[in-house]
């Protein structure tokens, strides 16, 4: 099979001239030609026509074109196959236009799934939190009157364990409400002793995940289970590149007065500079289908970010992985270390507080919590419409605890109405919504929020607050 005639197009793409290629076999000008196209030409020299709308070209100077083609025999003067016509048509603007709007479309299917996963999150977190509230509750009064040590031990696990919980929801809300409040000192080194201890505990003894904190306390302003999250997501990525095992290291350094930086090291499979150079883009995974989103280390990069912080990630192939966390450091915050909570403040004694809420469970959790806050007399309420009902009738309470989420009125719409009647009545919203103090309506005059689950040392100091603003007339 040899070329009678070829295109101007055909020429310049390959950079040859007529006197290269004329007269000469298809197969002495292009020696390794794939078996594919051997079998196309034998199937039209047979009498077949070929086609295909879009096909992966590869040009001589390394680029790639999408060509459209069509392959039929040529007949000579007596009407029998001399040989064979190629017809093409390059494409690579349509489908590269094709594949633009395909990365568009799967970015967008892939940001509406975590949008609903945020929305489930938060359709749910309220009856999660419930339960979490009732839990902590119930183990921080067990804790205070524990006579023994390892039981006073044991039910302050309990409430730690809830308050990672706490956490854990929060963040997943924050899938759908990507703002992170910046209102809190955090200490770096019980955090990252945390994710390690989680992680001793889930991996089997297959990775050894070493704690390594410098001496200097390391104290940040931020959000405490954002910044768990985070840390976590790199150790998730850290065992994913050790399948065979190996070590994490957890490391803290103060490299200077004024900032705190947080390792993550790890001896796995390490990555390639081209892996390395797009690891933190949104939806760019390495793993298969189905076993991620892509998501972790731009949402680690967005949460290191919002505090002000810079990311640094150094791999190569078989030498492991070091991602570096740098942080504005802060001075330890005055009282620090909490000691044990302290009697009930004497203002205390004298409140009435009505507490609405549509869990049974937790109204007979508050109504514990809040005498042993010390105050004198709780009533309560499953729903909006029965206090706004008894509110005429009854002995003014000194404060009201709505739940935010309640079927019919929820504690938003209660407490409006109850402001219609009593414009001066102290309202405490009680929540699992992160971030729902920032909303408007809770920064009136006499309005808190409390985030469930709590503690009955946070119920205390939240009530102390609302006797203080009482005694003082604010």
């Amino acid at each position: 099979m040899r070329y009678i005639s070829a295109s101007r197009r055909w020429f310049q793409d390959y950079r040859l001239e007529s006197k290269d290629i004329i007269g000469r076999s298809h197969y002495e000008i292009f020696p390794e030609i794939p078996e594919r196209w051997k079998a196309i030409h034998r199937r039209c020299l047979a009498g077949a026509t070929e086609f295909c709308d879009e096909d992966p070209f590869p040009r001589q100077d390394g680029t790639l074109d999408w060509v459209k083609w069509e392959i039929r025999p040529w007949l000579d003067v007596s009407g029998q196959i001399g040989g064979i016509i190629v017809m093409s048509e390059v494409v690579t603007d349509r489908k590269n236009a094709e594949l633009a709007l395909l990365e568009s479309e799967r970015l967008r299917f892939e940001g509406q799934r975590m949008e609903g996963l945020g929305t489930l999150a938060a359709g749910v977190a309220h009856n999660i939190n419930n339960i979490l509230a009732i839990i902590l509750g119930t183990a921080s009064m067990h804790e205070e009157s524990a006579a023994e040590a390892p039981s006073r031990e044991a039910f302050r696990t309990i409430g730690k364990a809830c308050s990672r919980g706490r956490d854990l929801v929060n963040s997943l809300l924050r899938f759908a409400r990507p703002a992170i409040p910046m209102n809190s000192s955090v200490e770096l080194h019980p955090l990252l002793d945390e994710v390690r201890s989680l992680l001793e505990s889930t991996t089997m003894n297959q990775v050894k995940v070493i704690g390594s904190f410098a001496e200097a306390p390391s104290w940040i302003n931020g959000d405490a289970g954002s910044l768990h999250h985070a840390f976590l997501n790199l150790c998730l990525n850290s065992l994913g590149a050790m399948p065979d095992g190996g070590t994490i290291t957890l490391r803290t350094a103060v490299p200077e007065e004024t900032m705190v930086e947080v390792s993550v090291e790890d001896d796995g499979t390490g990555m390639t500079p081209e892996i390395l150079a797009h690891v933190m883009e949104p939806f760019f995974t390495t793993k298969e289908v189905g076993k991620g989103t892509g998501l972790g280390l731009s949402m680690t990069y967005g949460v290191v970010k919002a505090h002000g912080g810079t990311v640094d990630i150094t791999s190569k192939p078989g030498q492991g992985t070091t991602v570096k966390l740098r942080f504005p450091r802060i001075p330890a915050p005055a009282g620090s270390e909490p000691g044990p909570a302290g009697a009930p403040a004497p203002a205390l004694a004298s409140m009435k507080v009505f507490v609405v809420d549509d869990d049974e469970d937790v109204r007979f959790l508050m109504t514990r919590m809040l005498k042993r806050a010390g105050v004198r007399e709780v009533k309560v309420f499953p729903c909006g419409q029965d206090v706004l009902e008894s509110l005429p009738s009854e002995e003014l309470p000194d404060l009201v605890i709505l739940d935010q989420n309640m079927p019919g009125l929820n504690g938003t719409q209660t407490m409006e109405r109850i402001r219609d009647l009593l414009p001066g009545m102290p309202i405490l919203i009680s929540s699992g919504q992160p971030d729902i103090e920032e909303q408007a309506c809770f920064k009136l005059p006499k309005v808190g929020v409390i985030s469930k689950p709590f503690t009955v040392r946070e119920i205390q100091t939240k009530l102390a607050e609302f006797s203080s603003h009482a005694a003082s007339g604010s």
